[in-house]
């Protein structure tokens, strides 16, 4: 495996806190088991046609 970085490899933009306290919120709200809101990736991918 070569140490070479990937040509075609992308940097991901920096999360704002604001983004990753959303993203926390999100979290919790699912820990204690409330999903409202969410999509499921296989409906997602139904709908998009993957």
């Amino acid at each position: 495996m070569s140490s070479q970085p990937n040509p075609d490899s992308i940097e991901v933009p920096p999360v704002s806190p604001e983004e990753r306290a959303e993203w926390e919120a999100v979290k919790a709200r699912v820990a204690e088991g409330d999903e409202s809101g969410l999509v499921a990736w296989d409906d997602l991918a139904a709908e998009l046609g993957l």
